[in-house]
């Protein structure tokens, strides 16, 4: 249900950073979770509304280390957090 997208990093860094794709975003469709229920759905939408957008996908960015799968730990750590303080 989780998706991920790899992108460079902002900030300093010099090549290394214009090169590595190592900030992540993690997307989370809503709408199309078979896991939750309408409710938990309408719940999420509302609680979260800053972060879903038009389409109803969550998006969790994590730019904050130098190593993609740290990154991607650090998003899947947020995203649970942002789900279970909704729900």
């Amino acid at each position: 249900e989780l998706r991920f997208v790899a992108t460079t990093s902002s900030g300093p860094g010099g090549q290394h950073v214009n090169r590595s794709r190592t900030r992540i975003t993690l997307l989370f469709d809503v709408d199309a979770s078979p896991t939750l229920t309408e409710r938990q759905k309408r719940r999420i939408k509302s609680k979260l509304a800053s972060r879903v957008d038009r389409e109803g996908c969550l998006r969790v960015r994590c730019g904050r280390h130098r190593s993609q799968a740290m990154n991607r730990e650090e998003a899947i750590r947020r995203f649970n957090a942002l789900i279970r303080d909704a729900l």
